[in-house]
């Protein structure tokens, strides 16, 4: 878990979801962007902190020599170190019972999916099933987790459509359907590859610091 541990000892996190598109100026000087498709990784650029005694630092080293930028590692950010879990914490009015009713449909396209909210029992209707920015993951082994772009009230319950940050991404040997759930907040997780590894020095005092930062990519594979 070397790449979990430098999330964990970080000082900063940045996150990136840039999509991808492309700009042209007419003759007339009309400014025309076009939205190319994608999947949207997620993007994270990770600064550790400046210094570890050495003694404890040595087995991670090893691991991220053993990853370097070609094999990939699964990753959260707030279920291992819990003090990182206000970053992707459910602000909603659920509770953790009722997140757990929710169920997927069948009903998706683009970047909307249907959930159905019937087995959702202690809401009522002012509440906030997900707030702008929520965390969300479908359940049982699926790999791509998601942000939610509009708060979602619960209503009259039912059926209702949640609308996420980037197009739903197809899984070989993965079905949306009635029988999945969703994880939601720190539960949800990202398999990742180092795009660039900084060297470590070694200082005084038994101590080590990582020389820049560690730039990670959502793996994107099926």
């Amino acid at each position: 878990m070397s790449i979990q541990n430098i999330i964990d000892n970080s000082v900063s996190i940045a996150i990136g979801r840039t999509k991808i598109a492309s700009s042209t100026l007419s003759r007339n000087g009309r400014y025309k962007t076009g939205l190319i498709p994608g999947n949207q990784p997620f993007l994270f650029v990770i600064s550790h902190k400046p210094l570890t005694p050495y003694a404890d630092a040595r087995a991670t080293i090893e691991e991220i020599d053993r990853l370097d930028t070609v094999f990939s590692e699964q990753i959260d950010i707030g279920t291992t170190n819990t003090n990182l879990n206000w970053i992707t914490a459910y602000q909603g009015d659920l509770s953790t019972s009722d997140l757990g009713n929710i169920a997927l449909t069948t009903t998706y396209a683009g970047n909307s999916i249907d959930i159905d909210l019937t087995n959702v029992t202690g809401a009522v209707s002012a509440d906030y099933v997900f707030k702008a920015g929520d965390f969300i993951q479908f359940d049982n082994g699926y790999k791509y987790p998601y942000t939610v772009t509009q708060d979602l009230q619960y209503g009259a319950g039912g059926t209702v459509t949640l609308t996420l940050n980037r197009p739903i991404i197809e899984q070989d040997s993965y079905t949306i359907n009635g029988g999945k759930g969703l994880l939601v907040g720190p539960a949800c997780v990202w398999q990742v590859k180092m795009l660039e590894k900084p060297t470590y020095n070694i200082l005084p005092g038994r101590f080590v610091e990582f020389d820049g930062d560690f730039s990670l990519i959502e793996v994107v594979e099926d």
